[in-house]
């Protein structure tokens, strides 16, 4: 968090140009607390558990589509002539 402000400050103050980086790359180092968060062997079970069902989930989308399909095709055959005997 300090990094962050100190970041925020030196853009606010005007001396981003004395510096001989950007600022702004200041913020990466919040990456890096990120990184001590995912070294929990609880929180790495956890990742793991939802990147193995992201692949269920895409399943189930395709198997939505195929109905969706299906029930438009038969919406279209059943209803598809009420247009023209008006």
């Amino acid at each position: 968090m300090i990094v962050s402000v100190v970041s925020i400050l030196l853009g606010i103050m005007g001396m981003r140009l004395m510096i001989p980086f950007n600022p702004s790359t200041l913020r990466v180092c919040r990456v890096s607390k990120v990184a001590q968060v995912l070294r929990t062997k609880r929180l790495r079970v956890l990742i793991n558990t939802i990147s193995k069902t992201l692949s269920q989930v895409g399943n189930i989308c395709l198997l939505f589509l195929f109905f969706s399909f299906i029930f438009s095709a038969l919406g279209v055959e059943l209803f598809g002539n009420l247009g023209e005997s008006q």
